[in-house]
């Protein structure tokens, strides 16, 4: 199923499909899906979305720490994971991979230019 997802989203995002190596395959085995498959779908979007090569590690799968109750206390309190934080640096690590190409960013994220417009501001970039 994951590698379904993820040609399903290279394709949407116009990227080479990337494959898992195995501790990455290893990762989404050992995971409960607390969200079931659409868990399983958005973290391969977001890994196809984020990754800069055509292997994705372990590292490139990432669930939501709120979920992920296998983590433990001091785990969770030594790496905040903010929203804010995650939307603002993928805004920013996508502009600059389109060297500041609004548009070609946009469609990247998926959204209008407008909407990345709106983002840039509210995150003073």
């Amino acid at each position: 199923m994951a590698n379904h997802f993820l040609k399903i989203y290279a394709d949407k995002y116009l990227k080479k499909q990337p494959v898992l190596n195995a501790k990455a395959t290893e990762k989404i085995y050992q995971y409960t899906f607390p969200g079931n498959v659409r868990e399983l779908q958005y973290v391969m979007e977001r890994a196809v979305i984020m990754a800069e090569g055509n292997e994705l590690s372990d590292l490139d799968i990432i669930f939501s720490p709120i979920e992920n109750v296998s983590q433990n206390k001091d785990e969770r309190e030594s790496t905040p994971l903010h929203l804010e934080t995650l939307e603002k640096n993928t805004i920013l690590k996508v502009i600059d991979k389109y060297q500041g190409n609004i548009t070609k960013a946009a469609k990247e994220l998926g959204l209008t230019r407008t909407a990345l417009y709106r983002r840039l501001n509210k995150y003073e970039i």
